[in-house]
């Protein structure tokens, strides 16, 4: 059920970018994406890694849960009025007219998410991963559904609004039901300190994250205006789909599989092929949106979103490098490093959000190409980050991250060439064809000469065989040695 979740979500995301792609104009998605990433982060303040400290708790009373759900209300009520607080004057600073009300109206569906997080948490840890699931898909397809209505009716921007809102209220009154579960009132004498203590650093990591991501399209937005902020905002979610709906899912997966490999040696091999596997799959996903980018955006979008082809192709090469980082999270988690990793995005993102601001001066296309550089920087640091850390190989994470990088580059550039040769050759679709057939050849030639097509390459299909498997056990929380700042979860 967790897979068949997974695809149908993926499914309702395409014909979200058809349907919607169609019915609106880039400058009303342009709206949204700054709105969006104005006030985005809340969505992950609201949570603030207490709901990853709940499932990976040994033990979770229900008066300590009830006391996590009302900080989780309590936080997604004070970012609402947060978010009512600054939407205004941000449409004032912005000079993009509509955002203020937008921002309000994005507010309600931080606190609507904020609320069912101890609800998911509850049915997350009964197992019960098919009803997440199928709460997810229930609450993507209503909103879907009062988006395209709203749409039709000449709602502009507030569409998808609305279909945010329709969706989280859909999750919410469908994970209350499902559990039957009612929160406690507040016990004072039931501490969540080390609950907190856990997410604090997880949480403000994300944060970080997410901010830097974020910042491209406020600054597009301030600076190129809405139409171009738009076009990146949907560029930016086809760019995100490899690692949103293919690999991020696999993550309580991947952490049961490091929990169980205790020795030194268990975990650095387990890892090797997690890092070869991933990163195979991220220089595909880059390589192919690279070469294609066009009819990608003209298939899903339509030719109104031309604009968002360039870009497209400009942040598909980050996505290697992004895969990469991935598996790095999962080490960083796996350790019991979180404050860890806190420190190492504190380095790496805020470098990089003073680079996108100064980019930001000399136009859209240097954004890209610093939020791009920024990527594989990145992963330059995280690979001398994990130097003291022997449980990770660095000759390896320096090996695999160079072979990716080079297969990612040599097939990306010759399946290009022979698109542009192939379309001199004026043979009409078929140049697609060929192109496609020429790319695929390279990409296999060039990853056995890599050495990235050894047996590793098949772990991937192994865990996605493994997930009903995995899904049965408590052994998902890791195991691992925990730093001080980060253990004992749940004890209190």
């Amino acid at each position: 059920m967790t897979v068949a979740g997974q695809v149908c979500k993926l499914f309702l995301l395409m014909v979200n970018l058809v349907v919607l792609g169609r019915l609106l104009t880039p400058a009303e998605f342009g709206v949204v994406a700054v709105a969006t990433a104005l006030v985005g982060v809340a969505e992950l303040l609201r949570d603030f890694g207490l709901s990853a400290a709940s499932i990976q708790a040994k033990s979770l009373s229900d008066k300590q849960q009830g006391n996590l759900f009302w900080a989780s209300v309590v936080l997604g009520l004070a970012l609402l009025l947060v978010s009512l607080a600054i939407a205004f004057p941000a449409e004032i600073l912005l000079g993009i007219p509509g955002l203020g009300g937008v921002v309000c109206g994005l507010g309600g569906v931080f606190f609507l998410n904020a609320v069912q997080t101890q609800f998911q948490v509850r049915l997350s840890r009964e197992h019960r991963f098919g009803a997440v699931a199928a709460t997810d898909v229930t609450g993507q397809c209503v909103g879907l559904i009062v988006g395209c209505v709203l749409a039709l009716e000449g709602a502009g921007p507030w569409s998808l609004v609305g279909l945010q809102v329709s969706a989280s209220f859909v999750v919410l009154i469908l994970r209350v039901f499902s559990t039957r579960w009612i929160p406690p009132a507040v016990d004072r004498s039931v501490s969540i300190r080390s609950f907190i203590s856990f997410g604090a650093n997880l949480g403000l990591a994300q944060v970080l994250s997410y901010s830097v991501n974020a910042l491209p399209a406020i600054l597009i937005g301030k600076f190129s205006g809405v139409v171009q902020a738009g076009e990146f905002g949907r560029a930016f979610q086809i760019y995100s789909l490899p690692i949103n709906q293919i690999l991020s899912p696999l993550t309580n997966v991947v952490l049961a599989n490091f929990a169980n490999r205790d020795s030194t040696a268990e975990y650095s091999s387990f890892s090797a092929k997690v890092l070869k596997s991933v990163g195979l799959v991220g220089a595909f996903c880059g390589s192919f949106i690279f070469v294609f980018s066009s009819e990608i955006v003209a298939i899903l979008l339509g030719s109104q979103w031309s604009g968002a082809a360039n870009m497209l192709q400009v942040v598909s090469i980050g996505i290697p490098a992004q895969a990469l980082a991935l598996v790095y999270f999962w080490n960083f988690v796996s350790l019991g490093s979180t404050a860890s990793l806190l420190r190492y995005n504190m380095l790496t993102k805020s470098v990089l959000g003073v680079s996108l601001i100064i980019a930001a001066f000399f136009g859209t296309f240097a954004i890209l190409v610093v939020l791009v550089s920024g990527l594989w920087l990145s992963w330059l640091v995280c690979a001398f980050w994990f130097k003291t850390e022997e449980k990770v190989n660095l000759s390896v994470v320096w090996s695999v991250g160079s072979r990716v990088a080079g297969l990612t580059l040599g097939s990306g550039c010759f399946g290009f060439q022979m698109k542009l040769y192939f379309e001199h050759l004026n043979v009409g679709f078929l140049s697609v064809v060929y192109s496609a057939i020429a790319y695929l050849v390279a990409f296999c030639l060039i990853a056995m000469l890599l050495r990235m097509a050894d047996p590793g390459v098949f772990f991937l299909r192994r865990i996605l065989k493994s997930l009903n498997l995995v899904g049965v056990k408590r052994s998902a929380r890791p195991r691992s040695r925990r730093r001080s700042d980060d253990a004992n979860i749940g004890s209190q």
